[in-house]
């Protein structure tokens, strides 16, 4: 079924549904499981599930599982003290994936973790729900410290929820209550009660809609039955609960009087808000009266912790108008306790029982002197603005209270109150009395003063301190003075509205005082005080006399002393008094004010504790949660788009499997492809790949065009299950349908469109926004492609990636590959080196493809150098250990730059953008076995001097060791030149001058050019004029007009694309540098015309040759018939044309050319030229005195024109014309080059023995075989340095290191691994019998095993062998396209080619490193008997019967044996004499069936109209004779052939004993000596002969 936002719901909720059940304590986990399981999880990741915009359902499934967790006493211990978020993360092991390694970090969040009190965030929270009842129900298990049910009848009313707790702890009383779930109870009402205030809800009627009107007094009533049942819980007395409990009705504005307005509107109707308050009210009723009559006043009693509530940002005036309330409230709690009799509690019924009125009358009294004392201390710091009247009642009252019911400690509790009651008199008699209010004041205190005079003026009120200062304020307010007032606060100013009286006293003197009529002027007040004061002298004048000694009279009459007769001894001695009162109360007042922290309970001084230490606010840790689970997406998201990026890329990779399979299937020789002998027709490519002495000869056909019919994608990344509505349950509809009536979730995702399945996650967001588009990030921003999995290039690294492999450095690379020139990235791994073109690395780190990325070189030439249009990204992977060699090489003048080459021949030219080519190649010093233990700091040093030229190469080259080829090759590299870049390819002279005659002769001087001087000056002429060019320009500073001879170079990328233009893939390199070809008379058509114009014609070519010159016959060609236009008389441009001395032949010029290259001539004389390109001669003064100089701008960077150079404009122009035109190589010789030694000619004392094929009339054989065979014929002869041997047929030598052999042809089809030292057998396989009879197999390397046979497949096998024991034989491939037996098996590691030949007439080329079809070798008419590869030129000898063929690597035919003359015994075995390529000599030797080796040679016949027939010419042969009679000869001339010519049989049986053929043994087996002076022959009886010559 599709995803809709409602199945998520479901899908999670049945999650959380089925974690409940697994933690129910019914369920099969015991406790410690049970314990496991949440501490796993954590806590934090249970508060995730209470977020406000989640589903009511699932908030449900939440509380449930967070009250089993806080069930457990250790878990709610820790649950408080705090809450670290992450815990479920920070346990989990980061999962790494293969893709990780193209990122900077898996998880992309930084989070931390600092704790939080757990109820404080549960709070945070929940305030936000306040409208759900199952938040109520929840919290009320929490609170009993029960665990929630989830079956719970979802339509059951909160009240009967909330009295079901009840009851279930009537009968089993639990542990102490859960402070923290009741604080955040009364945090919800108080919510509730604000949102009732609100306008816009105090218009929702009382309806069913409407039940969160009364959740309230549902929540309170929950309270009042919870404190019946446990009264003496210590939460009710808790700080934190009162504090809430009193926060919840606090009135915030300073005109609502909460306290006041409830209590006048008992019995009267009232609105929704002013109802919740009342039964907040009431609650706190009944907390006082039963703290009043139940806590000790010596403890911290709730009524001072109620007093001391304020919350933070609150005015003064708010908090003085609700402690004011408050007061007047408690005050008429205590009028209540005192007349119990007349007011009935639940207090009073709950403790019928047993009560003990004594107790708690005791208990009463001692709290009503605690209050007084506050209400004192309150009064006089100005937080009271009660009325004095209603404060005289209040306090007469208590005494009265205190003498009728107290018994305990009477006398101090009477004391106390009467102390309080005299100072409150003292207050308001000593208050200001400027305003008639202000006066009506102290009128009203005076009355209050004579109502209750009885009891004021008690006996029991003896403080003659209290009386003296009494009278005093009665002067003072007769006499007028101080009407500012004059006691402690007297100038504070109270702006409250004096409330109405909220203690309903019930006594005549209450009454009375209430209904005086006031008067207000002066007259009045002052008569009531002369009453006061007249009373007094009554009652106590005689006293104050006796205590003072002092006569109050100023005048010694008789009686009551009136106000205008006083003593002033005895007015001074009463200020004295007052003074004395008013610092006191000062003193006490400021004493109290310090003693206000003592009132904190431990629980507060703790959280203030914690505030000091780390700990986050809740808004911190929420959002610290979030982050944690934004990681936790992350984390899972990241796992998610990994598998979709695996499963994609496995996908392609079997896409390109099956695109390999179909070109197979389709090529020539396949099973749906053309039969045998068609080609189809395909470009021939030069391979890349480098054979011996750096030479690059392997041609290729270019791999046919793929299918465009891909695979399909796969159908699991974008397919769902496809259930259809339908067949969902009607039970699961409804449940869905309930899921999508109510949720900001679910409406959220309705507007959004829906979710995906795939989005499901255990983390939900904390905001309003949901997970999927909290992971989005902002359009304007690159997502790296390794972080999504819709980038087709990132997959294909994947591809290499093995499983485990670990990327331990990433470095951005520029890949040069001939004027290709593309961004890539270097990635390190444990065992391998991966190099990805079309990638770069982000600024953050991040591998990314270029198609999604911008490019990340910030050079603007080197930028505009990059391939425009992108081509496909790929990924080549190397093994550390088929890393060959690297160097440090330059690029662009600059060193920045390393050259890999591989041991197969592949290399790469990696340019670093942040020259990190030294870091690169420390770190490949570290992991490459050839490079490890160099001194990495000795090479960097080294590489930034002048390179050092070996003393080995130099020793080899001098002793002849090392041929002139090799050596220019050997410091070609040195000097920087490589084949990767165009602008440095490889460097070689121009040795010959005479392109115009037949026959070349090279003993004479004048055939070569001259070697001391560069092409400029060849000629005299010539150098004269560049001469003059030197003199000419002056030395100007940065002008291209620069002092030099020559302003061109003779090594560049035209120069080197015109020369191969006629191979791919320099063809296309030509026509982007030109812009498509050039005139057909200016392109490379001549050998002849190009030294014309090098050597003498064009002043602007100085040109040198590259390497293919001297062995690649095929640039020579235009094999792939490219159109390269039409000469001026239209004859169409298309091979090179050679000199008349290669006969037309292009391996004959490069065969004649290599061997010039070699001559002696040229070996004298190379040093000089040596000197010129790489030595002393090519800067500073040798360099113009040898007519040498070239522009400064192709020098290194070095020179001061590069230095000079601080315009970015003006060092991009350098590079413009270093890239076009070239640049001269390192200098590696500061001192002439020693010449080579003088070379040693046939005859005149050789170095080494004469090879048999110098002089093949003189070969001679022994009577004795060499060596014989015990049993069977011989099937190989190998000739080592030391030792020959010799192996019988069907075994094959693996190693000549380990002597260990490989044989086949067994009855069951199996084959064996033996030792040839010991001849016995230590393995046998039965891999091979699958593939029925083997006939052959080959081995090219100990690794390799190729075999082939009647299945007419050629499998190629990979064999590990080690210390006498078969490891592995693993076939690596299969190669199809024989249609009968195979019948014999060629193979060259150097060629890097398998030639396979059958007995279906045909041999077949195939790929030794990629395994794959290359062409085919047709028109055998026999069954193919031999094969053989020349290693050094690629030849190919194919026998079929008696018919000897010579192929090229090209699968074109060179040459054909003539049988004309009669009929030939099959050759069983041939072989090619490879002593020097260049060498004419050369020969190819065959066995044949008759017992005789037949030795043939190459030469050339010209091909004529009718007249007579030619002799033949080998190559190389100077016959003076024949060229004379050529060339008066009558016949038209066509071109030469090359033709088979047979030198030489060799029979032994004759020379021995002069026997007929027909007994004679077939010839079995051949092999050469190393230094070619031996030939060894095998035959079927198992002898071994050698023939040498005399």
């Amino acid at each position: 079924q599709s995803c809709l936002p409602a199945s998520l719901i479901w899908i999670r909720n049945q999650l959380l549904l089925s974690l409940c059940e697994i933690v129910n304590s019914d369920s099969p986990l015991n406790k410690d499981q049970q314990k496991a399981v949440f501490e796993a999880l954590g806590s934090d990741w249970l508060l995730m599930f209470l977020q406000p915009h989640l589903h009511p359902s699932t908030l449900k499934l939440g509380f449930i599982l967070l009250t089993h967790f806080l069930s457990s006493p250790s878990h709610q211990s820790s649950f408080r003290e705090g809450v670290l978020p992450g815990t479920l993360i920070e346990s989990m092991e980061e999962p790494f994936a293969v893709i990780d390694n193209l990122r900077v970090h898996s998880w992309s969040y930084e989070c931390r973790s600092t704790s939080c009190p757990g109820f404080d965030v549960l709070q945070g929270l929940l305030v936000k729900l306040p409208h759900l009842p199952q938040v109520y129900g929840a919290l009320a298990a929490l609170l009993l410290g029960i665990k929630a049910s989830h079956t719970v009848d979802e339509k059951a009313h909160l009240d009967d929820i909330l009295q079901s707790l009840i009851e279930s702890q009537a009968d089993s009383p639990a542990p102490q209550l859960c402070h923290e779930a009741a604080i955040i109870l009364l945090e919800l009402v108080k919510v509730i009660i604000m949102q009732q205030s609100v306008p816009s809800m105090k218009q929702i009627q009382s309806s069913d809609a409407s039940w969160e009107l009364h959740l309230p007094a549902s929540v309170m009533q929950f309270l009042h039955l919870l404190h019946s049942l446990r009264p003496r819980d210590p939460l009710w007395a808790s700080t934190e609960f009162l504090h809430t409990l009193v926060g919840v009705v606090y009135p915030m504005d300073s005109t609502e009087n909460g306290f006041e307005h409830c209590i006048m509107n008992e019995d009267k109707m009232a609105p929704t808000s002013h109802l919740s308050r009342k039964s907040v009210y009431d609650f706190i009723r009944v907390l006082l009266m039963d703290s009043l009559l139940h806590v000790s006043a010596n403890t911290t009693h709730p009524l001072l912790l109620l007093l001391e509530f304020s919350p933070e940002g609150v005015s003064v005036e708010q908090q003085q108008s609700f402690q004011t309330e408050l007061l007047e409230f408690i005050m008429n709690i205590i009028h209540m306790c005192s007349h119990e009799e007349e007011n009935d509690t639940h207090l009073n019924s709950h403790d019928s029982r047993n009560q003990r009125p004594d107790g708690h009358v005791g208990t009463l009294m001692e709290n009503v002197v605690l209050f007084s004392k506050t209400l004192l201390q309150k009064l006089y710091s100005g937080m009271f603005f009660g009325k004095s009247e209603c404060l005289m009642s209040f306090l007469t009252e208590q005494i009265v209270v205190a003498l009728e019911k107290g018994e305990s400690q009477k006398e101090r509790i009477v004391s106390s109150l009467y102390s309080c009651t005299n100072k409150v008199l003292l207050y308001f008699l000593s208050q200001p009395r400027h305003s008639k209010e202000q006066k009506k004041g102290v009128i009203r205190t005076l009355h209050a003063l004579m109502a209750h005079w009885d009891v004021v003026m008690a006996t029991y009120n003896s403080n003659v301190n209290f009386i003296t200062c009494l009278l005093h304020c009665l002067l003072l307010i007769r006499s007028g003075s101080y009407p500012e007032g004059f006691g402690w606060g007297a100038q504070k100013v109270h702006n409250r509205k004096t409330p109405s009286n909220p203690v309903p006293f019930k006594t005549t003197h209450s009454a009375f005082v209430d209904g005086i009529d006031f008067a207000t002027d002066d007259s009045e007040l002052i008569s009531l005080v002369e009453t006061c004061w007249s009373k007094i002298m009554v009652e106590r004048q005689h006293t104050l006399e006796e205590t003072y000694k002092i006569e109050i009279s100023a005048t010694a009459q008789t009686g009551p002393v009136s106000m205008t007769d006083i003593s002033p001894l005895w007015e001074e001695m009463a200020h004295k008094a007052w003074l004395i009162h008013t610092e006191s109360q000062r003193k006490k007042l400021a004493s109290s004010s310090q003693k206000k922290p003592s009132l904190i309970s431990a629980a507060l001084r703790s959280a203030l504790d914690r505030l000091g230490k780390e700990s986050a606010t809740v808004q911190e840790f929420l959002s610290y949660m979030e982050s944690h689970r934004q990681r936790g997406y992350s984390m899972f998201e990241n796992m998610r788009k990994n598998h979709l990026q695996i499963r994609a890329s496995e996908w392609e990779r079997i896409s390109q499997t099956w695109l390999r399979v179909e070109a197979e299937l389709l090529r020539e020789r396949a099973v749906f492809g053309p039969g045998p002998g068609v080609l189809l027709i395909r470009d021939w490519v030069q391979d890349a790949v480098e054979g011996p002495s750096r030479t690059r000869p392997r041609i290729r056909r270019r791999a046919l065009r793929q299918s465009k019919h891909q695979l399909l994608g796969p159908l699991g990344l974008c397919l769902r299950t496809g259930a259809s509505e339908e067949n969902v349950g009607t039970e699961a509809d409804a449940e869905l349908k309930f899921l999508c009536e109510v949720g900001t979730e679910v409406k959220e995702d309705k507007e959004e469109g829906g979710q995906d399945c795939d989005q499901l996650t255990f983390f939900p967001v904390l905001s309003e926004t949901s997970a999927v588009t909290e992971g989005q990030r902002d359009p304007g921003t690159l997502e790296p492609c390794s972080h999504t999995q819709h980038c087709h290039d990132i997959r294909i690294i994947l591809q290499e990636l093995h499983p485990g492999e670990e990327v331990k450095a990433k470095m951005c690379v520029m890949v040069v590959g001939g004027l290709r020139v593309t961004e890539g990235v270097l990635l390190f791994g444990k065992e391998s080196l991966f190099l990805c073109e079309g990638f770069t690395v982000s600024p953050a780190g991040d591998v990314c493809c270029r198609k999604h990325h911008p490019s990340s070189v910030r050079d603007s030439y080197i930028s505009s150098m990059l391939s425009k249009d992108l081509e496909a990204a790929s990924c080549r992977r190397w093994l550390y250990e088929d890393i060959k060699e690297a160097r440090f090489m330059r690029f662009l003048l600059e060193d920045n730059a390393l050259e890999i080459f591989m041991r197969n021949g592949h290399s790469a030219f990696l340019v670093f953008l942040n020259k990190d080519h030294v870091s690169a190649y420390k770190r490949l010093c570290a992991v490459v076995t050839s490079l490890k233990g160099r001194g990495v700091a000795e090479v960097i040093a080294n590489a930034k001097k002048m390179p050092v030229v070996e003393k080995t190469a130099f020793a080899k080259w001098q002793r002849g060791d090392m041929s002139n080829f090799e050596y220019l090759m050997h410091l070609n590299t040195l000097a920087g030149r490589t084949y990767n870049d165009l602008v440095q390819y490889p460097v070689f002279p121009w040795v010959l001058a005479d392109y115009q005659s037949e026959m070349l002769d090279l003993s004479d001087p004048a055939t070569f050019r001259d070697l001391s001087k560069p092409m400029g000056a060849q000629t005299e002429k010539r150098r004269q004029m560049f001469i003059q060019r030197y003199e000419e320009v002056e030395n100007s500073e940065g002008d291209l007009a620069a002092r030099c001879h020559y302003c061109t170079h003779y090594s560049s990328a035209i120069i080197v694309a015109s020369f191969l233009v006629r191979m791919e893939p320099f063809s296309q390199t030509f026509q982007t540098l030109q812009g498509g070809f050039d005139i057909p008379e200016r392109m490379f058509h001549s050998v002849k015309k190009e030294w014309e114009s090098a050597s003498r014609d064009n002043m602007g070519d100085v040109r040198e040759l590259i390497p293919e010159f001297f062995y690649l016959p095929d640039f020579l060609l235009n094999s792939n018939h490219i159109q390269l236009g039409c000469m001026e008389d239209g004859t169409a441009l298309g091979d090179v044309e050679l000199p008349p001395w290669a006969k037309g032949d292009p391996q004959e010029f490069i065969r004649i050319h290599r061997e010039a290259l070699e001559s002696d001539y040229v070996s004298s004389h190379l040093h000089l030229w040596i000197d010129l390109i790489f030595g002393y001669r090519q800067q500073g003064p040798a360099a113009v005195e040898s007519v040498n100089t070239f522009h400064p701008y192709f020098y290194a960077k070095k020179h001061k024109w590069w230095q000079a150079a601080t315009d970015p404009l003006i060092k991009s122009t350098i590079l413009g014309y270093v890239s076009n035109f070239g640049q001269v190589p390192k200098q590696l010789f500061s001192s002439p080059h020693p010449p080579r030694s003088s070379s040693k000619k046939d005859g005149v004392q050789p170095p080494h023995p004469t090879p048999f094929f110098f002089k093949l009339d003189k070969l001679k054989t022994t009577a004795q075989p060499f060596r014989e065979l015990l049993r069977g014929p011989v099937g190989q002869i190998v000739c080592l340095e030391k030792e020959v041997l010799v192996l019988e047929r069907n075994r094959l030598l693996l190693s000549p290191l380990s002597s260990c052999f490989f044989s086949w042809s067994f009855p069951d089809n199996s084959c064996a691994f033996g030792s040839y030292a010991t001849e016995k057998t230590f393995a046998v396989s039965e891999t091979l019998c699958d593939w029925g009879e083997t006939l052959c197999a080959a081995c090219p390397n100990p690794t390799t095993i190729v075999t082939a046979g009647t299945s007419t497949v050629v499998c190629v096998w990979d064999v590990a062998v080690s210390k006498g024991k078969l490891t592995h034989m693993k076939l690596k491939q299969p190669l199809y396209g024989h249609t009968d037996s195979v019948t014999c098996l060629a193979v060259s590691e150097v060629q890097n080619v398998i030639v396979s030949g059958s007995c279906d007439l045909t041999c077949i080329l195939w790929d030794l490193e990629e395994l794959r079809y290359i062409t085919q070798l047709a028109g055998h008419k026999a069954s193919i008997s031999a094969l053989s590869i020349n290693e050094l030129t690629g030849e190919i000898a194919s026998c079929a019967g008696p018919h000897l063929h010579l192929w090229n690597m090209k699968g074109q035919l060179l040459a054909s044996l003539d049988t004309s003359c009669g009929p030939q015994e099959d050759i069983l075995c041939v072989s090619f004499t490879q002593r020097h390529e260049w060498d004419a000599r050369n020969v190819i030797v065959a066995g044949c069936a008759d017992g005789v080796v037949r030795i043939w040679r190459t030469e050339y016949t010209r091909t004529q109209l009718p007249g007579p027939p030619e002799e033949p010419v080998s190559p190389g042969q100077d016959h003076t004779a024949q060229t004379a009679r050529d060339v008066g000869s009558l016949c038209v001339d066509k071109g030469w052939e090359r033709h088979l010519v047979l030198r030489r049989e060799l029979n032994r049986s004759q020379a021995a004993s002069h026997l007929r053929y027909k007994t004679n043994p077939s010839i079995t087996a051949l092999a050469m000596s190393r230094s070619h002076a031996t030939l060894l022959v095998g035959d079927t009886w198992g002898r071994v002969f050698c023939w040498t010559c005399e």
